[in-house]
């Protein structure tokens, strides 16, 4: 008997049980994780249902739009492949591989975030890329500080446990139609697409007042490629900074006191003329980072060199 599939059909079984089964245990691994994190900052934060509710409520959205991201790319070959080959043997028994290798992805990443809190208290962000950029400095810092041995030996059994008890439910036995496969793969490809271009992972600091409830929000998988593919990293949110206008202004005092003849161009930021015997020299120094100097006869004032760096100046390093 042919399989119907209506438009509203396909949307009604986007992720067939298989996939929906799949969602639910990334879902809870997610969910459990969270709650491991808010009974670890539960001093820093006021628990109370909205804000349990929200964090909750965002978390859970991007953990279907991680879970989409990372179905996509094996749809688009359920899509395509020939219906006999999706139902033959070895397509079977290679569906009980990557089933497995999903889940150890998934369980080795649920464990590195709770170290990577234990660390920054924060979820994966650029550090992280920097850690699988410099894996040997990593991989030594993280077998000099942690039992190697007895984590992996947990991941892989906790795995074992999930895949055992589930991997008759999930694995797919039975092919649809190549046309509904089409259809599938068109709609999750459509949504990821449109997410892709629209959501902001940076607002979600919108929603939350306190810093640890935001993180706890997130998704850490979902965290680690926004990270890489944005290619920055908030410092303000890791280092200690002081108030810009009290560093300026001790900066500003500091350089009247090593020059007392500066004159100063303005009183938000240090640009100033200094004069040095009988030849002018004008150095411009300000908070973006960066120099001008007046002609090339001029004399560069090693001040510019030392203070006009932003890191300088907005850390405080000189007060």
């Amino acid at each position: 008997m042919k399989e119907k599939c209506s438009p509203k059909s396909c949307l009604k079984r986007l992720f067939d049980s298989a996939w929906t089964r799949i969602f639910i245990i990334f879902a809870s691994l997610a969910f459990l994780l969270r709650v491991v994190f808010f009974v670890w900052q539960r001093a820093d934060i006021e628990i109370n249902f909205f804000t349990l509710s929200k964090a909750f409520g965002i978390g859970f959205f991007y953990d279907i739009l991680t879970l989409a991201y990372i179905a996509l790319i094996p749809l688009a070959y359920y899509a395509f492949v020939p219906t006999r080959i999706l139902n033959s043997t070895k397509q079977q028994k290679a569906n009980k591989v990557f089933y497995f290798l999903f889940l150890v992805v998934i369980i080795f990443s649920a464990v590195s975030e709770i170290v990577f809190w234990d660390e920054f208290q924060m979820r994966f962000n650029f550090i992280a890329v920097d850690y699988l950029i410099y894996t040997t400095e990593v991989v030594g810092n993280i077998v000099e500080s942690y039992p190697i041995i007895p984590i992996f030996g947990g991941i892989f059994a906790f795995t074992l446990v999930i895949f055992h008890f589930t991997k008759n439910k999930i694995l797919i036995t039975k092919a649809g139609s190549f046309k509904c496969r089409i259809k599938k793969f068109l709609v999750l490809a459509s949504f990821c697409l449109i997410a892709f271009w629209t959501v902001d992972n940076g607002k979600i600091t919108h929603f939350f007042s306190n810093k640890y409830v935001s993180e706890i929000s997130r998704n850490g998988i979902y965290q680690l490629f926004s990270a890489y593919r944005n290619n920055e990293i908030d410092y303000d949110s890791l280092y200690i900074t002081r108030d810009e206008k009290e560093v300026i202004g001790n900066l500003r005092a500091s350089l009247q006191k090593q020059e007392p003849s500066v004159k100063f161009l303005n009183e938000d930021d240090i640009a100033r003329i200094t004069f040095n015997g009988s030849i002018q020299s004008t150095c411009v120094a300000n908070t973006k980072n960066r120099c001008s100097y007046g002609d090339a006869q001029f004399v560069i004032n090693l001040v510019c060199s030392s203070f006009c760096d932003d890191t300088h100046v907005r850390r405080g390093i000189v007060v």
